[in-house]
This record gives structure tokens, C-alpha cells and sequence, in this order.
């Protein structure tokens, strides 16, 4: 029997977009990404079918030849399903047996990214296999290699958080890790690379989360005088070239270089590499800086008081405060973000990355310019260098992330955890940049240091004689300088009204989180005496669902972005394991219970500890109209 008719109406009522990513790789005639010689069936001893995959010549077998439906349920079996958003990443569809049976066994809450690297053996499943149960499942996100590959890295950052890497099932269909092993290697790539990720944002938070906030309100003084990058990206002409300078060991190779580069190019420093261009007499057209506690002597320097700054709601407010020239907002999210898009003033979407380097492409690739260079973007060490100038910077456990990798000579280099993790933030960038068509070409003329794949790798000399035109001079800075204010006056007093009713709702925090921390301990005190009369589990009830009232109430407070990443310390010490259930549910119960307790209770003396610096802001910006 054929589905393939049944199972395109499916696609069409329930994947439209997949559908029409199908149809269009149907209507080109592409090679597939992994082309097989054949895919057939055969049947086994208990009757269901066998699926066979012929590559490169070599059949391979993918079910057992006796019991395939058995085996199945037994290798489902060896997974946890009791856990809370539960996140699969399922290498491989085969003939929809193992998927199915996991299907059955998944919570509700939980979701399954079921990843096929073979167009042959999606295009027989279209054919051969009744797939209305995987299609109609929302649980289910569908991606197929030749088609949606993005889709895994979009899944990962979307379902992928620290609270839930206790509940990730990363998983392969028998045989398939062999069969397409290059394929597998890069989805097991993507998926530890966002664990990674989510990890290091968590302690990254957790670490600078009281700086993060106070941060926000206080650089909210800006917030009518600074500009937002979407208003910026059709002034500037693409075709010169966008140098990003970091401060790796290299940048003293080529820093001279840059000053022809001036008027013909588009100079972006990262904070840290100010001081050294400054020490060459070289200026940059912008700066950027994103670190919540980034040492404000790093532009301390009179010099460029005035050059534009790219800067984010958490960046380090002194910073700021020492800036006098236009400051442009380029990241999105959070409380200020949010406030924005209220506006219908929205932020390029990429991932800023966690580093100045790649906050940095952002902004290159946001604009769109034809050529990204990159130059003191080492990731490695020279000798034990870490930074231009002979600097020699240590981080915490730095010990126990050494690594030796490729280095853009072809020679190993030695690098750290934290250099790996912007080093494959780098390459997936890249890729998610080719993906989307987008006429980007990274170079890395760094000279030094890791190779990043998927980038072109010149001289500095090499680019500035292919990439600038010297018979034209350009002026970023006036370029930048030259913009009209992001709110008009009627925006301006709706802000304002906004971020009133913001400080109204931190008054109303405090009492609110008290009366939530009482309920709690009621509910504690039935649970704790291990009470299972019908009475007792009433009133307990009664209880919980005021609480859920009591987080519905505090998630819909204007000041509730500030306050979840205030006590983002708090949450990650009592919130890791929350989605874990355990065979207990007494004790699961008391463990959900003394963590919302603890919740509240930060919240509210949160809100008592930001409202002097809340009220200080609203005042300064009632004083600027």
C-alpha cells in the first residue's frame, strides 16, 4: 500500500512549513545529503517488517529478523519517562517502531525531536509507512536533514534548559550511529554544546545575576537618548569590510595594519582590545560591551568618551555613565527588550553568544556585511599569553579545561573550556549563516591561535587589498551619530507610564510574596505529617492551587523579568533537579514545596532591595523630559 497521498495531507494540515521545504527540495532535484544505494523491506519470523539500508554497497539490517516490535519495546525500556518536560533528541526514524513505542511511553509535557539524516529513507516512510501518528503528535518536532537541519539547533536553545538536563534523552535507532556516522557525531556535537551552553548561562547568571539587574534599571536612564540597532541597519553601505578586533595574543601581529584600514572600513573593538588600539593610535569606529561586571577601566580612556558604543540592559552601568557619545541598543530579551517590543521595536535574532567577540558578529551579521573579519580571535593560548600585549589573564578551574585542537596553521593549540565554547558558538554561526542564504563571508585573519571552521582564513594585508576601496572615504562615527530619538513624545509618556506601573507592582511584591511563603508552610505541615485523610488532602489541595494563583499573579507583574533574574542565585541552587520525579511522591511533594518556599521568599526581599535604585531611575528620567 501507498500512503504517500494520505501522508502529505497530513504534512499540509499539520507541518505546512515542512511541506513546503519538502516540496521545493522535490521540485529541485537535490542531492541528498546522505544518499543511500537502496531501502527495502523484508519480513520477519513474528511478521513485521525489517527495514534494510544499502550504503556505499553494504547492506545493513536495522531491525531484528525475529521479533522487531519486541525489540522495540525493550529498547524504549532502558529510558526514564517519569521526569517532568522531558526533551528527546531521536537520531534516526527508521520504520517508526522505536519512535511509536516511545510515543506511548512519553508524558504529555514532554517533547521529541526525532532527527532523520537520510532523505531515501524519509522519502520511503513517505511511501510505505502510515505516519499520521508521528505528524499529529505536537509533541514531536520533525526534522529531516536535507530539509530543516536549523530546526535542531532552534529545538535545542528552546527546550534545552539547565533545569532540565536531568530529563534529556539524547538517543540513536539501532544502527544508524555507524550508518551515518558524520551526521551523528555533529547532532551529539549540537546537543552537548547547548547542555554546555545552558550550564554555563546558569552559573553565568546565577554568578552576575544581582549585577545584571541593578544594571538594567540603572542604564534604563538611557533608554530615550540611546538608539536600537533596527534603526541603524540600512544607513551603513555592506561592502566594506566589518573588522571586529578582540584582544587575543595575535592582535599584535597586525594592530598597525588597521590604521590604513580607518575611513575605509568599519573598525568594531571589543572592550577589552580598546586600550591596545589606543596604544597604536588607533581609533574604532564603535565599541561594544556586554559583561554585567566588566572592569569599567577597559573604557576609562577620554579619547573615546565620545565614540559610538553598542551596549546591552546588563552591561556594566559605569561604563555607561563614563560614555558621553550614542549608545546603541543591539540585544533584545529581558526586561528592556520586552519594553521595546512593546514598541514594535524589535532586535535582529541571533544568539548573542556570551562573549563581547561574538556579541560582536552579531551586530556584523545583524547589519548584513558581505565581509566579517575577525583579528585577536585567538581561543588559544600563545605560550601561556591569553591576551594582546604579553597579558596573561586566568579564570576560574581554568586547569581543568585544558585542551589541545586544531590551530588555523594546521598545528595544535592549546586551548580552555571557556574559548571552546565561543569557538563553537563561532562555527555554528557560521553554518546558521549559510543556512539562511545570507551572502556573509566570515574571514579570520587573526594570525594566530584556533582555526574556526567554516571561516575563510587570509592575512589582514590580504583583506584590506581585496576588501577596501581607498579611493573612498566613509564616516561611521557621524554615521551612527546621526539618528532621530527610538520613542517619539507620545512613546516617551507611555514608557514612562509603563515603568511607573513597573514600581507600583515591586511595592506590591513584598506583602504578596509574605502571604505565598504561609501558604507554603501550611501546606508543609500536612505534607510533613504524612496525613492521607480525605480532609487533610482537600485542604492540602486547596493550598497548592493557591500558590499556582500566587505564581500566575507574580509572572504577570511588570517587574517580574527583573525579579526572576535577580534571584536567579537562589532558583539555581533550589530549581536543579525540579523536573525530576522520583518514586517517592511524599518526598517529591516536600522538595516542590521548600523550593517554592524559598522562591518567595527571595522574591520579596528582592523587590525590597531594588526599589531605592528603581525609584532613583524613575526619578532621574522624570528630570530628563
Amino acid at each position: 500500500m501507498n500512503y504517500r497521498e494520505k501522508n502529505i495531507e497530513l504534512l499540509q494540515q499539520y507541518r505546512p512549513l515542512f511541506l513546503e521545504r519538502y516540496t521545493q527540495w522535490e521540485e529541485q532535484e537535490i542531492e541528498p545529503v546522505n544518499p543511500c544505494d537502496n531501502v527495502y523491506v523484508t519480513e520477519a519470523k513474528d511478521g513485521q517488517t525489517v527495514l534494510h539500508v544499502v550504503r556505499d554497497g553494504k547492506d545493513h539490517r536495522l531491525n531484528s529478523p525475529y521479533r522487531p516490535l519486541a525489540e522495540a519495546k525493550r529498547w524504549t525500556e532502558q529510558f526514564n519517562y517519569k521526569n517532568i518536560h522531558t526533551n528527546v533528541v531521536l537520531f534516526g526514524m527508521g520504520n517508526c517502531l522505536f519512535v511509536k513505542e516511545m510515543l506511548d511511553r512519553l508524558r504529555e509535557d514532554a517533547t521529541l525531536a526525532l532527527y532523520e539524516p537520510s532523505m531515501d529513507i524519509w522519502q520511503w516512510a513517505m511511501e510505505s509507512i502510515d505516519l499520521s501518528k508521528v505528524i499529529q503528535d505536537e509533541r514531536v518536532h520533525l526534522i529531516v536533514e536535507d530539509l530543516n537541519r536549523d530546526s535542531l539547533g532552534e529545538y535545542l536553545k528552546n527546550k534545552c534548559h539547565w533545569t532540565s538536563i536531568g530529563s534529556q534523552i539524547t538517543c540513536h535507532h539501532t544502527g544508524y550511529d555507524t550508518l551515518f556516522a558524520h551526521s551523528y557525531r555533529d547532532v551529539l556535537a549540537d546537543v552537548q554544546s547547548q547542555m554546555n551552553l545552558a550550564v554555563v548561562n546558569r552559573d553565568t547568571q546565577a554568578h552576575f545575576s544581582h549585577h545584571y539587574v541593578l544594571n538594567s534599571i540603572q542604564n534604563l536612564e538611557y533608554i530615550f537618548e540611546a538608539g536600537i540597532i533596527s534603526d541603524y541597519l540600512k544607513d551603513i553601505p555592506l561592502d566594506i569590510p566589518f573588522i571586529i578586533v578582540s584582544a587575543g595574543p595575535s592582535l599584535d601581529k597586525n594592530i598597525d595594519l588597521l590604521k590604513e584600514a580607518k575611513g575605509h572600513s568599519f573598525i568594531m573593538a571589543t572592550d577589552t582590545a580598546v586600550r591596545f588600539l589606543l596604544q597604536h593610535d588607533i581609533m574604532p569606529d564603535a565599541m561594544v560591551t556586554i559583561d554585567a561586571k566588566k572592569p569599567e577601566s577597559y573604557i576609562s580612556d577620554e579619547r573615546v568618551k565620545d565614540v559610538p558604543l553598542f551596549c546591552c540592559q546588563e552591561s556594566n552601568h559605569k561604563i555607561l555613565h563614563f560614555h558621553t557619545g550614542k549608545k546603541i541598543w543591539f540585544k533584545g530579551g529581558g526586561f528592556l527588550g520586552n519594553l521595546f517590543e512593546q514598541h514594535s521595536k524589535t532586535f535582529p535574532p541571533y544568539n548573542v553568544g556570551g562573549s563581547v567577540a561574538t556579541a560582536a558578529f552579531l551586530i556584523g551579521a545583524a547589519f548584513e556585511f558581505k565581509n566579517i573579519i575577525l583579528i585577536g580571535q585567538d581561543l588559544a593560548y600563545s605560550g601561556d599569553v591569553t591576551h594582546a600585549g604579553g597579558t596573561v589573564s586566568k579564570i576560574l578551574n581554568e586547569e581543568h579545561g585544558l585542551k589541545m585542537i586544531e590551530g588555523i596553521d594546521g598545528n595544535p593549540v592549546k586551548s580552555r573550556y571557556d574559548w571552546l565554547i565561543y569557538l563553537s558558538w563561532f562555527e555554528s554561526s557560521i553554518k546558521e549563516l549559510e543556512k539562511l542564504d545570507k551572502e556573509i563571508r566570515v574571514i579570520d585573519a587573526t594570525e594566530g591561535g584556533a582555526k574556526i571552521h567554516g571561516s575563510t582564513i587570509m592575512t589582514l594585508r590580504e583583506v584590506l587589498d581585496e576588501c577596501c576601496d581607498f579611493s573612498k572615504e566613509i564616516d561611521i562615527k557621524g554615521i551612527l551619530e546621526n539618528k532621530e530619538p527610538v520613542f517619539d513624545e507620545q512613546q516617551r509618556q507611555e514608557v514612562m507610564q509603563y515603568l511607573e506601573n513597573c514600581y507600583e507592582d515591586m511595592q506590591e511584591l513584598p506583602p504578596m510574596a509574605e502571604d505565598a511563603v504561609a501558604v507554603c508552610d501550611k501546606a508543609l505541615k500536612i505534607v510533613d505529617s504524612a496525613a492521607v485523610d480525605s480532609k487533610s488532602q482537600r485542604k492540602k489541595q486547596g493550598y497548592i492551587d493557591r500558590i499556582m494563583n500566587y505564581n500566575a499573579l507574580i509572572e504577570k507583574s511588570k517587574c517580574y523579568e527583573l525579579i526572576d533574574v535577580y534571584i536567579s542565585d537562589v532558583a539555581s541552587a533550589v530549581l536543579r533537579g525540579v523536573y525530576q520525579v522520583t518514586d517517592d511522591p511524599n518526598k517529591d511533594e516536600l522538595e516542590l514545596l521548600h523550593s517554592a518556599k524559598a522562591i518567595y521568599t527571595a522574591a520579596g526581599s528582592s523587590a525590597d532591595e531594588l526599589l531605592p535604585d528603581y525609584e532613583k531611575m524613575l526619578g532621574l528620567l522624570k528630570n530628563s523630559f
